[in-house]
């Protein structure tokens, strides 16, 4: 396995003297030259962690699962607290560029990127996709909208709104001050959808009391609003960070148990 760490250059106005970035690979090295024509998908995982700390039960056992379902796997160590936006958004960037810079090299698809996220790494997969596009990104990259924008997004009962459902905690550390609904919502991915935004494949349980389900609701409504292609999975039971939902890795839930396999499918379809 290719399993090499890449450190991220970009530092921004939010970003932390202290911590830099890196992008892990878990890409097998059996088979990597029998990539299918045109080559494989790419899914950068974001694990979650109220952009406080960064779970590590979404992390490495969410890009191992994906690489042995043959789709080339990467772990992004994303700045948090008291790093603040856009640092964050930022390196999600970045690490879509270094994927795709590098796809021929290990046998993907520029054109298939994915990037999954849990919790506030939901927000933070989410937030890529609705500002890969804007100068808060492109003038602090450098680059164009097409190299660092993501094909599609994975998104594990995911913070999205500011306002009255919000995870305040994740809003507080991504803002750098304390929640004020007016300000929160300057970052509610669900008021910044467009029809440019990457298609999505979102999971959430009904009795989640950290991230409320409406969050993956209201994200959902504004990709049909806006006519984007989404799979919404509602499951009925567990709270928040079910993770893989096998109980290896985060609580058995009986309904959500296999909802990667699920993704994994939605992946290979996009």
């Amino acid at each position: 396995m290719i399993n090499e760490k890449f450190t991220l250059t970009v530092k921004t106005s939010g970003a932390d003297p202290d911590y830099t970035a890196t992008l892990t690979t878990y890409i097998p090295t059996v088979g990597l030259a029998k990539a299918p024509e045109g080559g494989r998908r790419a899914v950068i995982v974001c694990p979650g962690g109220g952009y406080r700390n960064r779970a590590s039960h979404e992390a490495e056992p969410m890009a191992l699962y994906l690489a042995a379902s043959g789709i080339r796997a990467f772990v992004l160590d994303y700045s948090v607290a008291p790093a603040k936006f856009p640092q964050a958004v930022c390196e999600a960037a970045e690490a879509v560029k270094l994927v795709r810079d590098h796809a021929e090299e290990w046998g993907i698809n520029p054109d298939k990127i994915m990037i999954c996220g849990f919790s506030a790494g939901g927000h933070l997969a989410a937030s890529l996709g609705v500002f890969y596009d804007k100068p808060e990104v492109l003038d602090n990259l450098g680059c164009t909208a097409e190299e660092c924008k993501p094909n599609g997004t994975i998104l594990g009962y995911p913070v999205i709104s500011g306002g009255i459902y919000s995870h305040k905690g994740s809003f507080e550390r991504l803002m750098g001050c304390e929640y004020d609904i007016e300000k929160a919502e300057k970052f509610s991915i669900e008021k910044l959808v467009s029809d440019k935004t990457p298609p999505a494949f979102v999971w959430h349980t009904f009795e989640d009391t950290v991230v409320p389900v409406q969050n993956s609701l209201l994200y959902a409504k504004a990709l049909a609003d806006n006519k984007v292609n989404c799979e919404l999975h509602i499951y009925p039971h567990s709270e928040h960070g079910a993770a893989l939902a096998n109980g290896v890795v985060g609580r058995y839930v009986l309904e959500a148990n296999g909802w990667m396999d699920l993704a994994i499918r939605w992946v290979n379809n996009l």
